[in-house]
């Protein structure tokens, strides 16, 4: 008995690696894209990354309705796959393309004539706000074909076959560190851009990663062959399905955001400079997430297709093995965190005043990976079984507490940006450790029952 449960454990952590080793890889490689961004404008103008912060996190608010669709059409591939049911799993993913092309589109729109008024509503101010604006600006034309790609990106992961992913991801950024030092210092006679030259370097390799990825997603025949004819036969209905499931994903994403950005309006009331240490330490933190994203990844795939193959123990054991392998990661991370927190530090800014105030902040920050992958992987385990209700209902009071603890830890105790850090960790730790309880109280029952009829 032990040993077959060891076998089928060893068994189902090579689909784990198989499906979150690209995953991650792609993700430490986007991590590097943001950093280098931030990394030479930093060392360009501080300013610079306050100005990147401000742009980022309302951006991100109007990105989450996309990632919401995406993810209920990776949720209905992934379990159409492990039902054996092929066909549906091809038009989930096929209708997926137009329907989120047409968001995307009227999402550049909205951002290329309304930008600046949405920057301006954080607090963004003077030179801040028109180097927000003009990095946000460039960014947007980004959307022209990101409803096509996020269609890809749920196909592939659906499926299960991250390797893509990985290999366009580390091409862009690649592409995306040569064209930052280029244009924004303005080396091989190109002029000096700043900022703006760092719009255009995420711009153009996001573009040429993007084209790579779709060659891959359409040469890729395992389970099912997309075809041109079932992408320009779009059919609402299926795609409100996938629309309905993803919703509550989306909801959920945007209320994080709109926490993160009522933070950053807190920051600039507090200090315009706080808002850009904001952005460093989120980017600090989300190496974390980066590192353990492709096990969420992983656990949202084979709990889907457990789900759709009626395999409830299949799933429990994915979900728990995948939340054990995200907390190991986290260990690895904190401990570099408190060893070399100025030395990590440093590669965002070269003011040494800046590095020895803050660098004590990295502590708080070490702890607090471990809620958050509770949070984030036991989310998408969640969500894999098809209730992407959960993440958002407890996201609802999360977001009012967040801001709460942040807006009493700062300014009623006095503890700053600190405070900030201290208010996060503690939204965290209460959600991470309800969604476990959520995952975990499902399958308990009724595995038992099932071991009980087994024993009769």
């Amino acid at each position: 008995m032990i040993r077959k449960l060891i076998q089928k454990n060893t068994e189902l952590s090579k689909k784990i690696f198989v499906i979150s080793i690209p995953i991650t890889i792609q993700m430490i490689v986007e991590y590097l894209l943001n950093l280098t961004d931030t990394a030479f404008i930093g060392h360009y103008d501080i300013r610079g990354v306050t100005a990147i912060t401000n742009a980022i996190y309302p951006l991100s608010i109007f990105m989450s309705l996309m990632f919401a669709t995406s993810k209920g059409t990776t949720i209905l591939i992934s379990q159409s796959i492990g039902a054996k049911n092929f066909k549906e799993a091809r038009r989930y993913a096929e209708v997926s393309f137009v329907f989120n092309q047409i968001i995307s589109c009227s999402y550049f729109i909205i951002w290329f004539i309304f930008g600046k008024s949405i920057i301006h509503l954080l607090g963004a101010r003077d030179d801040i706000l028109e180097m927000s604006y003009n990095y946000v600006k460039i960014i947007s034309f980004r959307f022209l074909v990101l409803g096509f790609v996020l269609g890809g990106n749920s196909t592939l992961e659906g499926k299960g076959i991250t390797s893509p992913i990985m290999i366009s991801s580390i091409i862009k950024t690649l592409l995306n560190v040569f064209l930052d030092w280029v244009l924004i210092f303005g080396k091989l006679g190109f002029p000096e851009l700043g900022i703006e030259g760092a719009a255009i370097a995420t711009l153009i390799s996001s573009l040429v990663g993007d084209v790579i990825l779709m060659i891959f997603v359409f040469l890729i025949k395992k389970d099912f062959i997309l075809r041109f004819r079932g992408i320009m036969r779009p059919n609402f209905i299926i795609y409100l399905k996938s629309f309905k499931l993803g919703i509550p994903v989306g909801l959920d994403f945007m209320l994080w955001v709109l926490g993160q950005n009522a933070l950053v309006f807190i920051l600039n009331k507090y200090d315009p400079l706080a808002a850009g240490l904001f952005g460093i330490f989120g980017i600090i933190l989300s190496l974390t997430v980066n590192l353990y994203m492709g096990i969420s990844v992983a656990a949202l795939n084979l709990v889907g297709k457990a789900t759709g193959a009626n395999d409830k123990k299949e799933a429990y054991r994915a979900g728990n093995l995948s939340i054990f392998y995200s907390l190991i990661i986290c260990v690895i991370i904190s401990f570099l965190f408190v060893l070399f927190p100025k030395e990590i530090l440093s590669i965002f800014t070269n003011d040494k005043t800046i590095i020895d105030q803050y660098y004590k902040l990295l502590y708080i920050m070490a702890i607090t990976t471990f809620p958050t992958a509770l949070n984030v992987v036991g989310g998408n385990a969640i969500r894999g079984r098809g209730d992407t209700m959960w993440m958002l209902i407890t996201q609802i009071p999360g977001t009012i507490l967040l801001v709460f603890f942040s807006y009493i830890f700062m300014f009623v105790f006095n503890f700053g940006i600190a405070g900030l850090l201290i208010g996060i960790f503690l939204d965290e730790l209460w959600r991470g450790v309800a969604n476990y309880l959520k995952f975990a109280l499902y399958y308990i029952r009724p595995i038992k029952d099932i071991q009980k009829r087994a024993d009769i």
